[in-house]
């Protein structure tokens, strides 16, 4: 995503910010009317005048620019302007040839389904594929499979990635393979331009793990830094939320046509209840509320009020946290609303690790924390080996302001400690989390409320995403309507020009093609 952070006595700089803050629903781009509307919510008693003439300022400074009616912030329109031309490049020779595979792949020890097989096959005889899977389908085994069979059938090296630090250790876990964030592969950092992305010379095999994830930024870089000859596969669950920041790159793809396998067949959930099973493999036929199938592993408690539904989360949640349970509170809402992750989060605490004598912090930059809270890493730190969204469990060894010192503990035994007050700039409460920050994860159980201010914001997706998050148990606390409009309601389309202008460039490049053979003649 496009940083403004550098950028402070800009003029106008409160334009860019608040284009920053709507571009995470993930359009790429919008009007000059609905700019205003935003910067009014944002800069109060901003008059017309005043937003024409800084508006104005970006323009000819290169900070925005516009198409016809539509105003983009001009990197974004860079990389999606480079990723259709990119991509009709592609597409006009998208095959490649391969060598035979072998009748029988292994992945994870165990022989690929004629699904999984298949897909490996597509996947190596394209410059560009899609893989797509709902949650346990075995993506993570296809992955090994593609990375063993591609890198012997390519004779060459391969890179596996994901677009979070998060999602690529989980990787890393899960396949036995070294995996990457996109931003570690192209060398890039937030802010960076992605087109100036540190090209994958010796690379022939470039993987894409949580691919639902990717922006316009990344995809671009991804174009950029490919080799010709390479394979890019991207892998992915076509019901998860999307990228958070410009691009509606999957749906997208999927819909210029790029070669693409669908994995159909469930094997995560085996060991959960039926109803969990169910309810996340046939997820696309489900249509609401009374589609969905309920017992002991997948419950629903109806209640009737805020306050309701507040403590019956509070409460079922430190009952599992006490007992060292693997459970994770989930919520569409960082900040706002009785039930945001920000009021969940002070509640648990306060039941769980209630303050006490001796356990006040003296350092102010402390007090929000207490000893053995459960917490959240904001940011990437390779020195200390963790990553944006990994959670763990602080001790606070000095809270004295001269002798600060906390570490945070993680449950695969790594642990990362702070004599200074760096740490807690990305450290945050993490009993209760966005389902946008569950992404890549698995839990035991997950406990999402359901209150009527959700239900404007929720759609099936998001519901999708938090209960796929659950090996073995899924409750849900709330209102029965606010659940069924959000199973009903379909994720709004995208504001994205990269089919129409990846059609175009194929279009001018077809012409020229015929063009050509013609004076030939």
């Amino acid at each position: 995503m496009t940083t403004n952070k550098g950028i402070k006595k800009l003029r106008g700089k409160y334009i860019l910010d608040a284009f920053d803050e709507y571009s995470l629903n993930g359009d790429a781009y919008t009007t000059k009317s609905k700019l205003f509307q935003l910067c009014s919510s944002w800069k109060k008693k901003l008059k017309l005048e005043e937003f024409n003439e800084d508006y104005d300022y970006l323009l000819k400074e290169g900070y925005l620019s516009i198409e016809g009616d539509d105003v983009y912030m001009t990197q974004v329109l860079r990389y999606e302007n480079y990723s259709a031309m990119k991509l009709a490049t592609l597409l006009q020779d998208i095959e490649i040839s391969i060598q035979h595979l072998p009748n029988v792949m292994i992945g994870n020890g165990d022989p690929l389904t004629t699904e999984q097989h298949k897909a490996v096959h597509m996947a190596l005889k394209n410059r560009l594929s899609i893989i797509l899977g709902g949650a346990g389908t075995g993506k993570t085994t296809l992955i090994e499979a593609l990375v063993k069979y591609g890198a012997s059938e390519l004779n060459s090296d391969w890179c596996l990635c994901a677009p979070t630090g998060k999602a690529a250790r989980n990787l890393t876990t899960r396949s036995g393979l070294e995996a990457k964030t996109l931003h570690s592969a192209l060398k890039r950092c937030p802010g960076d331009d992605f087109l100036f992305a540190c090209e994958l010379e010796d690379i022939r095999l470039l993987v894409v793990d949580e691919a639902s994830m990717l922006t316009l930024e990344m995809f671009a870089g991804l174009l950029k830094a490919a080799p010709e000859d390479a394979r890019i596969v991207l892998v992915g669950d076509p019901n998860q939320l999307l990228s958070v920041g410009p691009g509606n790159v999957m749906l997208d793809l999927l819909e210029l046509g790029v070669p693409s396998a669908f994995l159909t067949t469930c094997h995560r959930q085996a060991g959960a209840a039926g109803a969990l099973l169910e309810n996340v493999q046939k997820f696309n036929h489900i249509q609401g509320f009374g589609n969905l199938k309920f017992d002991d592993g997948f419950q629903f408690h109806q209640k009737y009020s805020t306050k309701e539904v507040f403590d019956h989360v509070c409460k079922r949640a430190t009952d599992l946290y006490l007992l060292n349970k693997n459970v994770q509170v989930l919520s569409p809402y960082n900040d706002s609303t009785e039930l945001s992750v920000k009021k969940l989060n002070r509640e648990i605490q306060e039941r769980l690790n209630p303050l006490v004598a001796g356990n006040e912090n003296r350092n102010k930059q402390l007090r929000i924390f207490r000893n053995g809270d459960r917490v959240m890493i904001g940011k990437n730190d390779k020195q200390r080996n963790i990553c944006n969204g990994d959670i763990g469990t602080l001790c606070i060894k000095s809270d004295a302001p001269d002798n600060l010192e906390y570490t945070v503990y993680f449950p695969d035994g790594r642990s990362a400690t702070w004599n200074d007050k760096s740490g807690l700039f990305g450290l945050s409460l993490a009993y209760a989390i966005t389902v946008h920050k569950s992404q890549g994860s698995e839990y035991a159980e997950i406990i999402m409320p359901l209150i009527e201010p959700f239900a404007f914001t929720m759609n099936r997706n998001l519901i999708y995403t938090a209960i796929s998050r659950a090996k073995e148990q899924v409750t849900l606390i709330g209102s029965v309507e606010v659940l069924d409009k959000a199973i009903q309601r379909q994720p709004e389309k995208r504001l994205s020009k990269l089919v129409e202008k990846t059609l175009s460039h194929l279009s001018k490049n077809q012409q020229l093609s015929t063009n050509h053979i013609s004076k030939a003649s």
